[in-house]
Order: C-alpha cells, then structure tokens, then sequence
C-alpha cells in the first residue's frame, strides 16, 4: 500500500510566543537563548579583549561596576554567553528545555515577571556589598537555568531524568557542585547570586 511506512515528524507544540517567526513562536525563553546566540556572534566580531571597552564585556555582572553606576549590568548578565566550547550550548539546550516546560505552565507573562526578578534581585543584594569583580562576577545562562531546574523538579517531585533518576536529586547534585566550585574559587558574590536567584525563583514561583 501507498505510503503505508510513511515517517512524519511530530508537529511543533504550538506556544503562546510574544510573536512568531516562520514556524516560531518567540517565547521568553526562546528571546533569551536567541540573546545569548547573538552574543557568541559578538564575543567572536570583538575578540577577547577584557579591558571594558569592548560591547560584550559591559553586558556581564560585576558589582564593583554597577557600585559605580553601570546599573544596566544588573539586567543583561544572563544573556552575556562566551562561546565556552560544549558547555554553552548544553546551557542554552538545558534553558531552552527547561525554561519552556515552566512557561508553558504559568504563561508567558508571568515567566517573564519570574526570569526579570530572578535577575535583577540577587545581583542587586550582591551589589549592596563589598564583594569585587572577581568574586562576584556572573553571566550566562547557566545560573537561572539551575535555578529553574531546582524550581521545576520541587515542583514536579515525581519527575525523572535519564535511568530513573529523580530530578530533584539531579537538580540538587548540581546546586552541590557549584557551591563546591564557588567556594573552592572563593567566588562568593556569585555563590549569593546562585542561592539568591533559586530563592527569589521558588518564591516568585509559588504565587504563581
């Protein structure tokens, strides 16, 4: 028979974006891993130079800066993403995954809320003390997308990773390592900013 093993893909879940591209629905979550794209670019059309005057460094979080009243950094620091081999894009497939599965569920308004104050907030705290720009600097994606991961498996407590393993665990095992690595580096204003943002997020969350 005609077509009888015919292999379709499955069609894409329809979401509720800002607005559409081809096929698309730009969601938050998209917007901020097409950001973070974007920045790649940059990184690599400016180079690597790190003294503050290239467009890509006055995108990261360093309280001492924003002490001095670059205010903008407590926004754009998750979207400051250096092309940092595999890791980068398994942080923006993590957001991605991860990010969609909690907008989906409270809506595109409410993430946004949710992603703006998980930002803005602990980088504020920090910015209140005297941490430097070396132990308090942060950019990228990769701490709101384990703060969200940690919100997602508390809030889906039967929720399972690869070989069964419980996404919570998951989730706090990573917590665990990266307290491990901020304080083994002696990073601790981006140690608050981690704990910070996953506090503000389960909060923020629960009203939701």
């Amino acid at each position: 028979m005609p077509g009888r093993y015919q292999y379709s893909l499955p069609e894409r879940p329809s979401r509720d974006g800002w607005f559409r591209m081809g096929t698309l629905d730009v969601t938050t979550t998209a917007l901020m891993v097409g950001l973070g794209i974007i920045s790649m670019l940059l990184y690599a059309v400016e180079g690597a130079g790190t003294d503050g005057t290239a467009l890509f460094w006055k995108l990261l979080y360093w309280p001492s800066f924003v002490r001095d009243g670059e205010v903008w950094r407590l926004v754009t620091w998750p979207i400051a993403n250096p092309p940092d081999r595999i890791w980068v894009l398994i942080t923006l497939a993590f957001f991605w995954f991860v990010g969609h599965r909690i907008e989906d569920t409270i809506g595109r308004k409410r993430f946004t809320m949710l992603i703006v104050l998980m930002t803005v907030l602990p980088a504020a705290f920090v910015s209140l003390f005297d941490f430097t720009a070396e132990t308090g600097q942060a950019y990228g994606l990769s701490i709101l997308a384990i703060s969200l991961l940690v919100i997602y498996a508390f809030d889906s407590p039967g929720a399972v990773w690869l070989f069964g393993l419980p996404l919570w665990v998951l989730a706090c095992v990573f917590v665990a390592l990266d307290i491990l690595q901020y304080l083994g580096n002696r990073m601790f204003g981006a140690m608050v900013m981690e704990l910070g943002a996953i506090v503000v997020g389960a909060v923020t969350a629960r009203q939701f």
